[in-house]
Protein backbone atom coordinates (compact mmCIF):
# COMPACT_ATOMS: atom_id res chain seq x y z
CA UNK A 1 0.00 0.00 0.00
CA UNK A 2 1.52 3.65 -0.67
CA UNK A 3 0.52 6.39 1.88
CA UNK A 4 0.24 9.64 0.42
CA UNK A 5 0.33 13.05 2.78
CA UNK A 6 -2.31 15.35 1.12
CA UNK A 7 -0.56 18.74 -0.35
CA UNK A 8 -4.01 19.83 -1.36
CA UNK A 9 -4.74 20.69 2.33
CA UNK A 10 -3.30 23.71 4.58
CA UNK A 11 -3.80 24.37 8.26
CA UNK A 12 -4.41 21.09 11.05
CA UNK A 13 -7.05 19.42 8.83
CA UNK A 14 -5.17 17.15 6.91
CA UNK A 15 -6.06 13.38 5.43
CA UNK A 16 -3.89 10.51 4.09
CA UNK A 17 -4.71 8.51 1.07
CA UNK A 18 -4.04 4.69 0.89
CA UNK A 19 -4.03 3.07 -2.94
CA UNK A 20 -6.61 0.14 -2.57
CA UNK A 21 -6.89 -0.89 -6.35
CA UNK A 22 -7.22 -0.56 -9.88
CA UNK A 23 -10.63 -1.04 -11.17
CA UNK A 24 -9.08 -1.79 -14.80
CA UNK A 25 -8.61 -5.07 -13.63
CA UNK A 26 -12.01 -5.88 -13.11
CA UNK A 27 -14.55 -3.62 -15.39
CA UNK A 28 -14.38 -3.76 -18.84
CA UNK A 29 -12.44 -1.14 -20.87
CA UNK A 30 -14.77 1.67 -21.26
CA UNK A 31 -14.72 5.62 -20.23
CA UNK A 32 -15.82 5.81 -16.86
CA UNK A 33 -19.02 7.70 -17.77
CA UNK A 34 -21.16 7.47 -14.28
CA UNK A 35 -20.48 5.78 -10.85
CA UNK A 36 -24.09 5.08 -10.68
CA UNK A 37 -24.01 2.80 -14.02
CA UNK A 38 -20.36 1.23 -13.25
CA UNK A 39 -20.37 0.73 -9.58
CA UNK A 40 -21.40 -2.95 -9.97
CA UNK A 41 -18.43 -4.21 -11.80
CA UNK A 42 -15.56 -1.85 -10.24
CA UNK A 43 -16.37 -4.36 -6.74
CA UNK A 44 -19.15 -2.48 -5.05
CA UNK A 45 -21.66 -5.46 -4.66
CA UNK A 46 -23.15 -6.99 -1.91
CA UNK A 47 -20.64 -6.27 0.99
CA UNK A 48 -20.05 -2.91 0.62
CA UNK A 49 -22.90 0.01 -0.70
CA UNK A 50 -22.29 3.05 -1.69
CA UNK A 51 -24.29 5.23 0.68
CA UNK A 52 -23.07 8.24 -1.16
CA UNK A 53 -21.13 9.74 -3.70
CA UNK A 54 -20.43 13.18 -5.16
CA UNK A 55 -19.07 12.45 -9.15
CA UNK A 56 -16.79 15.31 -10.86
CA UNK A 57 -14.98 14.94 -14.62
CA UNK A 58 -11.77 13.91 -12.67
CA UNK A 59 -13.26 11.40 -10.03
CA UNK A 60 -15.79 10.38 -7.47
CA UNK A 61 -16.03 10.90 -3.83
CA UNK A 62 -17.77 7.72 -2.10
CA UNK A 63 -19.17 7.05 1.52
CA UNK A 64 -18.92 3.54 1.20
CA UNK A 65 -20.81 1.21 4.48
CA UNK A 66 -21.54 -2.20 5.17
CA UNK A 67 -25.28 -3.28 5.45
CA UNK A 68 -26.58 -3.21 8.98
CA UNK A 69 -23.26 -0.95 10.48
CA UNK A 70 -24.66 2.13 11.38
CA UNK A 71 -20.38 3.11 11.98
CA UNK A 72 -18.54 1.45 8.91
CA UNK A 73 -18.47 4.32 6.59
CA UNK A 74 -15.45 5.09 4.61
CA UNK A 75 -14.60 7.41 2.14
CA UNK A 76 -13.17 6.62 -1.38
CA UNK A 77 -11.75 8.55 -3.93
CA UNK A 78 -12.22 7.01 -7.17
CA UNK A 79 -9.61 8.21 -10.41
CA UNK A 80 -11.23 8.34 -13.41
CA UNK A 81 -7.89 8.69 -15.62
CA UNK A 82 -6.39 5.93 -13.92
CA UNK A 83 -9.06 4.19 -12.58
CA UNK A 84 -7.31 3.40 -9.61
CA UNK A 85 -9.54 3.44 -6.00
CA UNK A 86 -7.99 5.51 -2.84
CA UNK A 87 -8.87 5.06 0.72
CA UNK A 88 -9.09 8.52 2.56
CA UNK A 89 -8.18 8.70 6.22
CA UNK A 90 -8.66 11.74 7.89
CA UNK A 91 -6.22 12.67 10.44
CA UNK A 92 -9.21 12.47 13.57
CA UNK A 93 -8.35 10.00 15.43
CA UNK A 94 -10.88 7.60 14.33
CA UNK A 95 -9.80 4.38 12.85
CA UNK A 96 -13.77 2.63 13.31
CA UNK A 97 -15.58 3.64 10.69
CA UNK A 98 -17.92 7.23 10.32
CA UNK A 99 -21.96 7.11 10.49
CA UNK A 100 -23.89 8.92 8.02
CA UNK A 101 -24.35 11.52 10.43
CA UNK A 102 -20.44 12.41 10.61
CA UNK A 103 -20.02 12.06 6.71
CA UNK A 104 -20.50 15.94 5.55
CA UNK A 105 -18.78 16.99 8.75
CA UNK A 106 -15.96 15.39 7.82
CA UNK A 107 -16.28 16.10 3.90
CA UNK A 108 -16.12 19.65 5.10
CA UNK A 109 -13.54 19.67 7.67
CA UNK A 110 -10.70 18.03 5.79
CA UNK A 111 -12.04 18.99 2.36
CA UNK A 112 -12.57 15.64 0.68
CA UNK A 113 -13.87 16.57 -2.55
CA UNK A 114 -10.80 18.28 -3.03
CA UNK A 115 -9.71 15.06 -4.20
CA UNK A 116 -12.37 14.02 -5.84
CA UNK A 117 -12.12 16.93 -8.09
CA UNK A 118 -8.19 16.30 -8.35
CA UNK A 119 -7.16 13.20 -7.87
CA UNK A 120 -3.92 13.71 -8.82
CA UNK A 121 -2.95 15.08 -5.85
CA UNK A 122 -3.23 11.23 -4.43
CA UNK A 123 -1.06 10.08 -7.02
Amino acid sequence: MVRVLSEAHSGSATSTGSFVLNAGCHAARRPATSFRRHRRDIGFGELQVAAHWVEYAKGVLLFVMAPDDDRSGAFYVYDRERRNFWLLEPADGVFGGYSLGEMRRKIRAFRLLDFAQNPACLR
